[in-house]
């Protein structure tokens, strides 16, 4: 029997599978095989991880990434119910959340109901305490380490460089306009994927913003342009993790974010900050970032893969001792 079924849907939530296999931990990543424990990476794959727990008579540990206000703005979840190890949401008729309301009823369930529920920062802990009533355990998790990492090479003239899905809560809008009040403007690329780049390459044009949004750019590239930006910037307006700036540090690069907790747990000192959502501080902050000094380097160790790896094995075989 395994020691442990990991459910997760790409790369990032397994970078710590191959560390804990090598302390000693038997763990599968797909198939239905009973396991001891049953850890779900990805909020997606709540429903399968459950029936799998519920079929291994597991333990089961969900890790909540984040709980989005915008998706519940208020609401209540719909009514949930197990039938046969799966979990099925029933339709409310009113006062529910406005998005996804199927989704993130189960979700919530689910948290309640889990043996043990992971939260990568202090702000998701405090999420799931007010929206689930669950006391998360905080078990941050880690930059790739192994990628990541600072090269002697020149450094782009006047160039910011926003990486990050494309969508709202990201506030590139408010990158554009701030980099819009700027004399000279810096040349901008914002990297990634996502529903807004079309809105985004308008808006620029519109601006008058000497911006690149580049959407098929493959690993390698994104760190070359970390090692290559002048600032980095990271302005977005919501976060569970929130993994752009850290790695911009591990680059070397400079680096402007949100004034938001996440940044604030995980970047400290070592990051110029605005207030999110508000492009005019935003371009004073950077323009400051821009003309120097250069801030001191961070210390990122405690966010490394093996630092990662340190703390998820200790959780993981509390989880299959039974502690809590």
């Amino acid at each position: 029997m395994d020691d442990v079924r990991w459910f997760a849907m790409d790369a990032l939530q397994r970078w710590v599978v191959p560390g804990l296999r090598e302390r000693g931990l038997r763990i599968a990543l797909e198939g239905n095989a009973p396991a001891r424990a049953v850890i779900c990476m990805n909020s997606d794959q709540v429903r399968e991880a459950w029936r799998h727990a519920r079929r291994s008579r597991a333990r089961l540990a969900l890790y909540c990434w984040d709980l989005p206000p915008w998706r519940l703005a208020g609401g209540r979840p719909n009514p949930v119910v197990e039938l046969f190890g799966y979990v099925v949401a029933l339709p409310r008729l009113w006062g529910g959340f406005p998005e996804r309301p199927n989704f993130y009823s189960r979700l919530i369930w689910a948290l309640r109901h889990a043996d043990q529920v992971w939260a990568p920062s202090l702000a998701t802990v405090a999420d799931c305490r007010s929206v689930a009533g669950v006391e998360a355990v905080h078990l941050h998790y880690c930059y790739d380490s192994a990628r990541f990492t600072e090269l002697d090479l020149p450094r782009d003239p006047r160039t910011v460089v926003a990486v990050s899905r494309l969508v709202p809560s990201k506030a590139h809008d408010s990158l554009l306009q701030a980099v819009a009040r700027l004399t000279p403007m810096p040349r901008v690329r914002i990297i990634g994927r996502g529903e807004l780049a079309p809105d985004l390459r308008r808006e620029a044009e519109r601006l008058g913003v000497p911006c690149s949004v580049e959407t098929d750019l493959d690993d390698a590239g994104v760190v070359d342009a970390y090692r290559r930006a002048t600032v980095v910037v990271c302005p977005s307006t919501f976060e569970g993790l929130g993994l752009t700036g850290v790695e911009a540090l591990a680059c070397g690069a400079q680096v402007v974010a949100s004034d938001i907790p996440p940044h604030r747990e995980f970047l400290g000192d070592h990051v110029r900050y605005a207030p999110p959502g508000d492009p005019v501080a935003l371009a004073a902050v950077l323009e400051a970032a821009l003309a120097g000094p250069a801030l001191p380097p961070a210390d990122l160790r405690a966010l490394s893969l093996g630092s990662a790896v340190d703390r998820f094995h200790v959780r993981i075989r509390a989880l299959l001792d039974g502690a809590a």
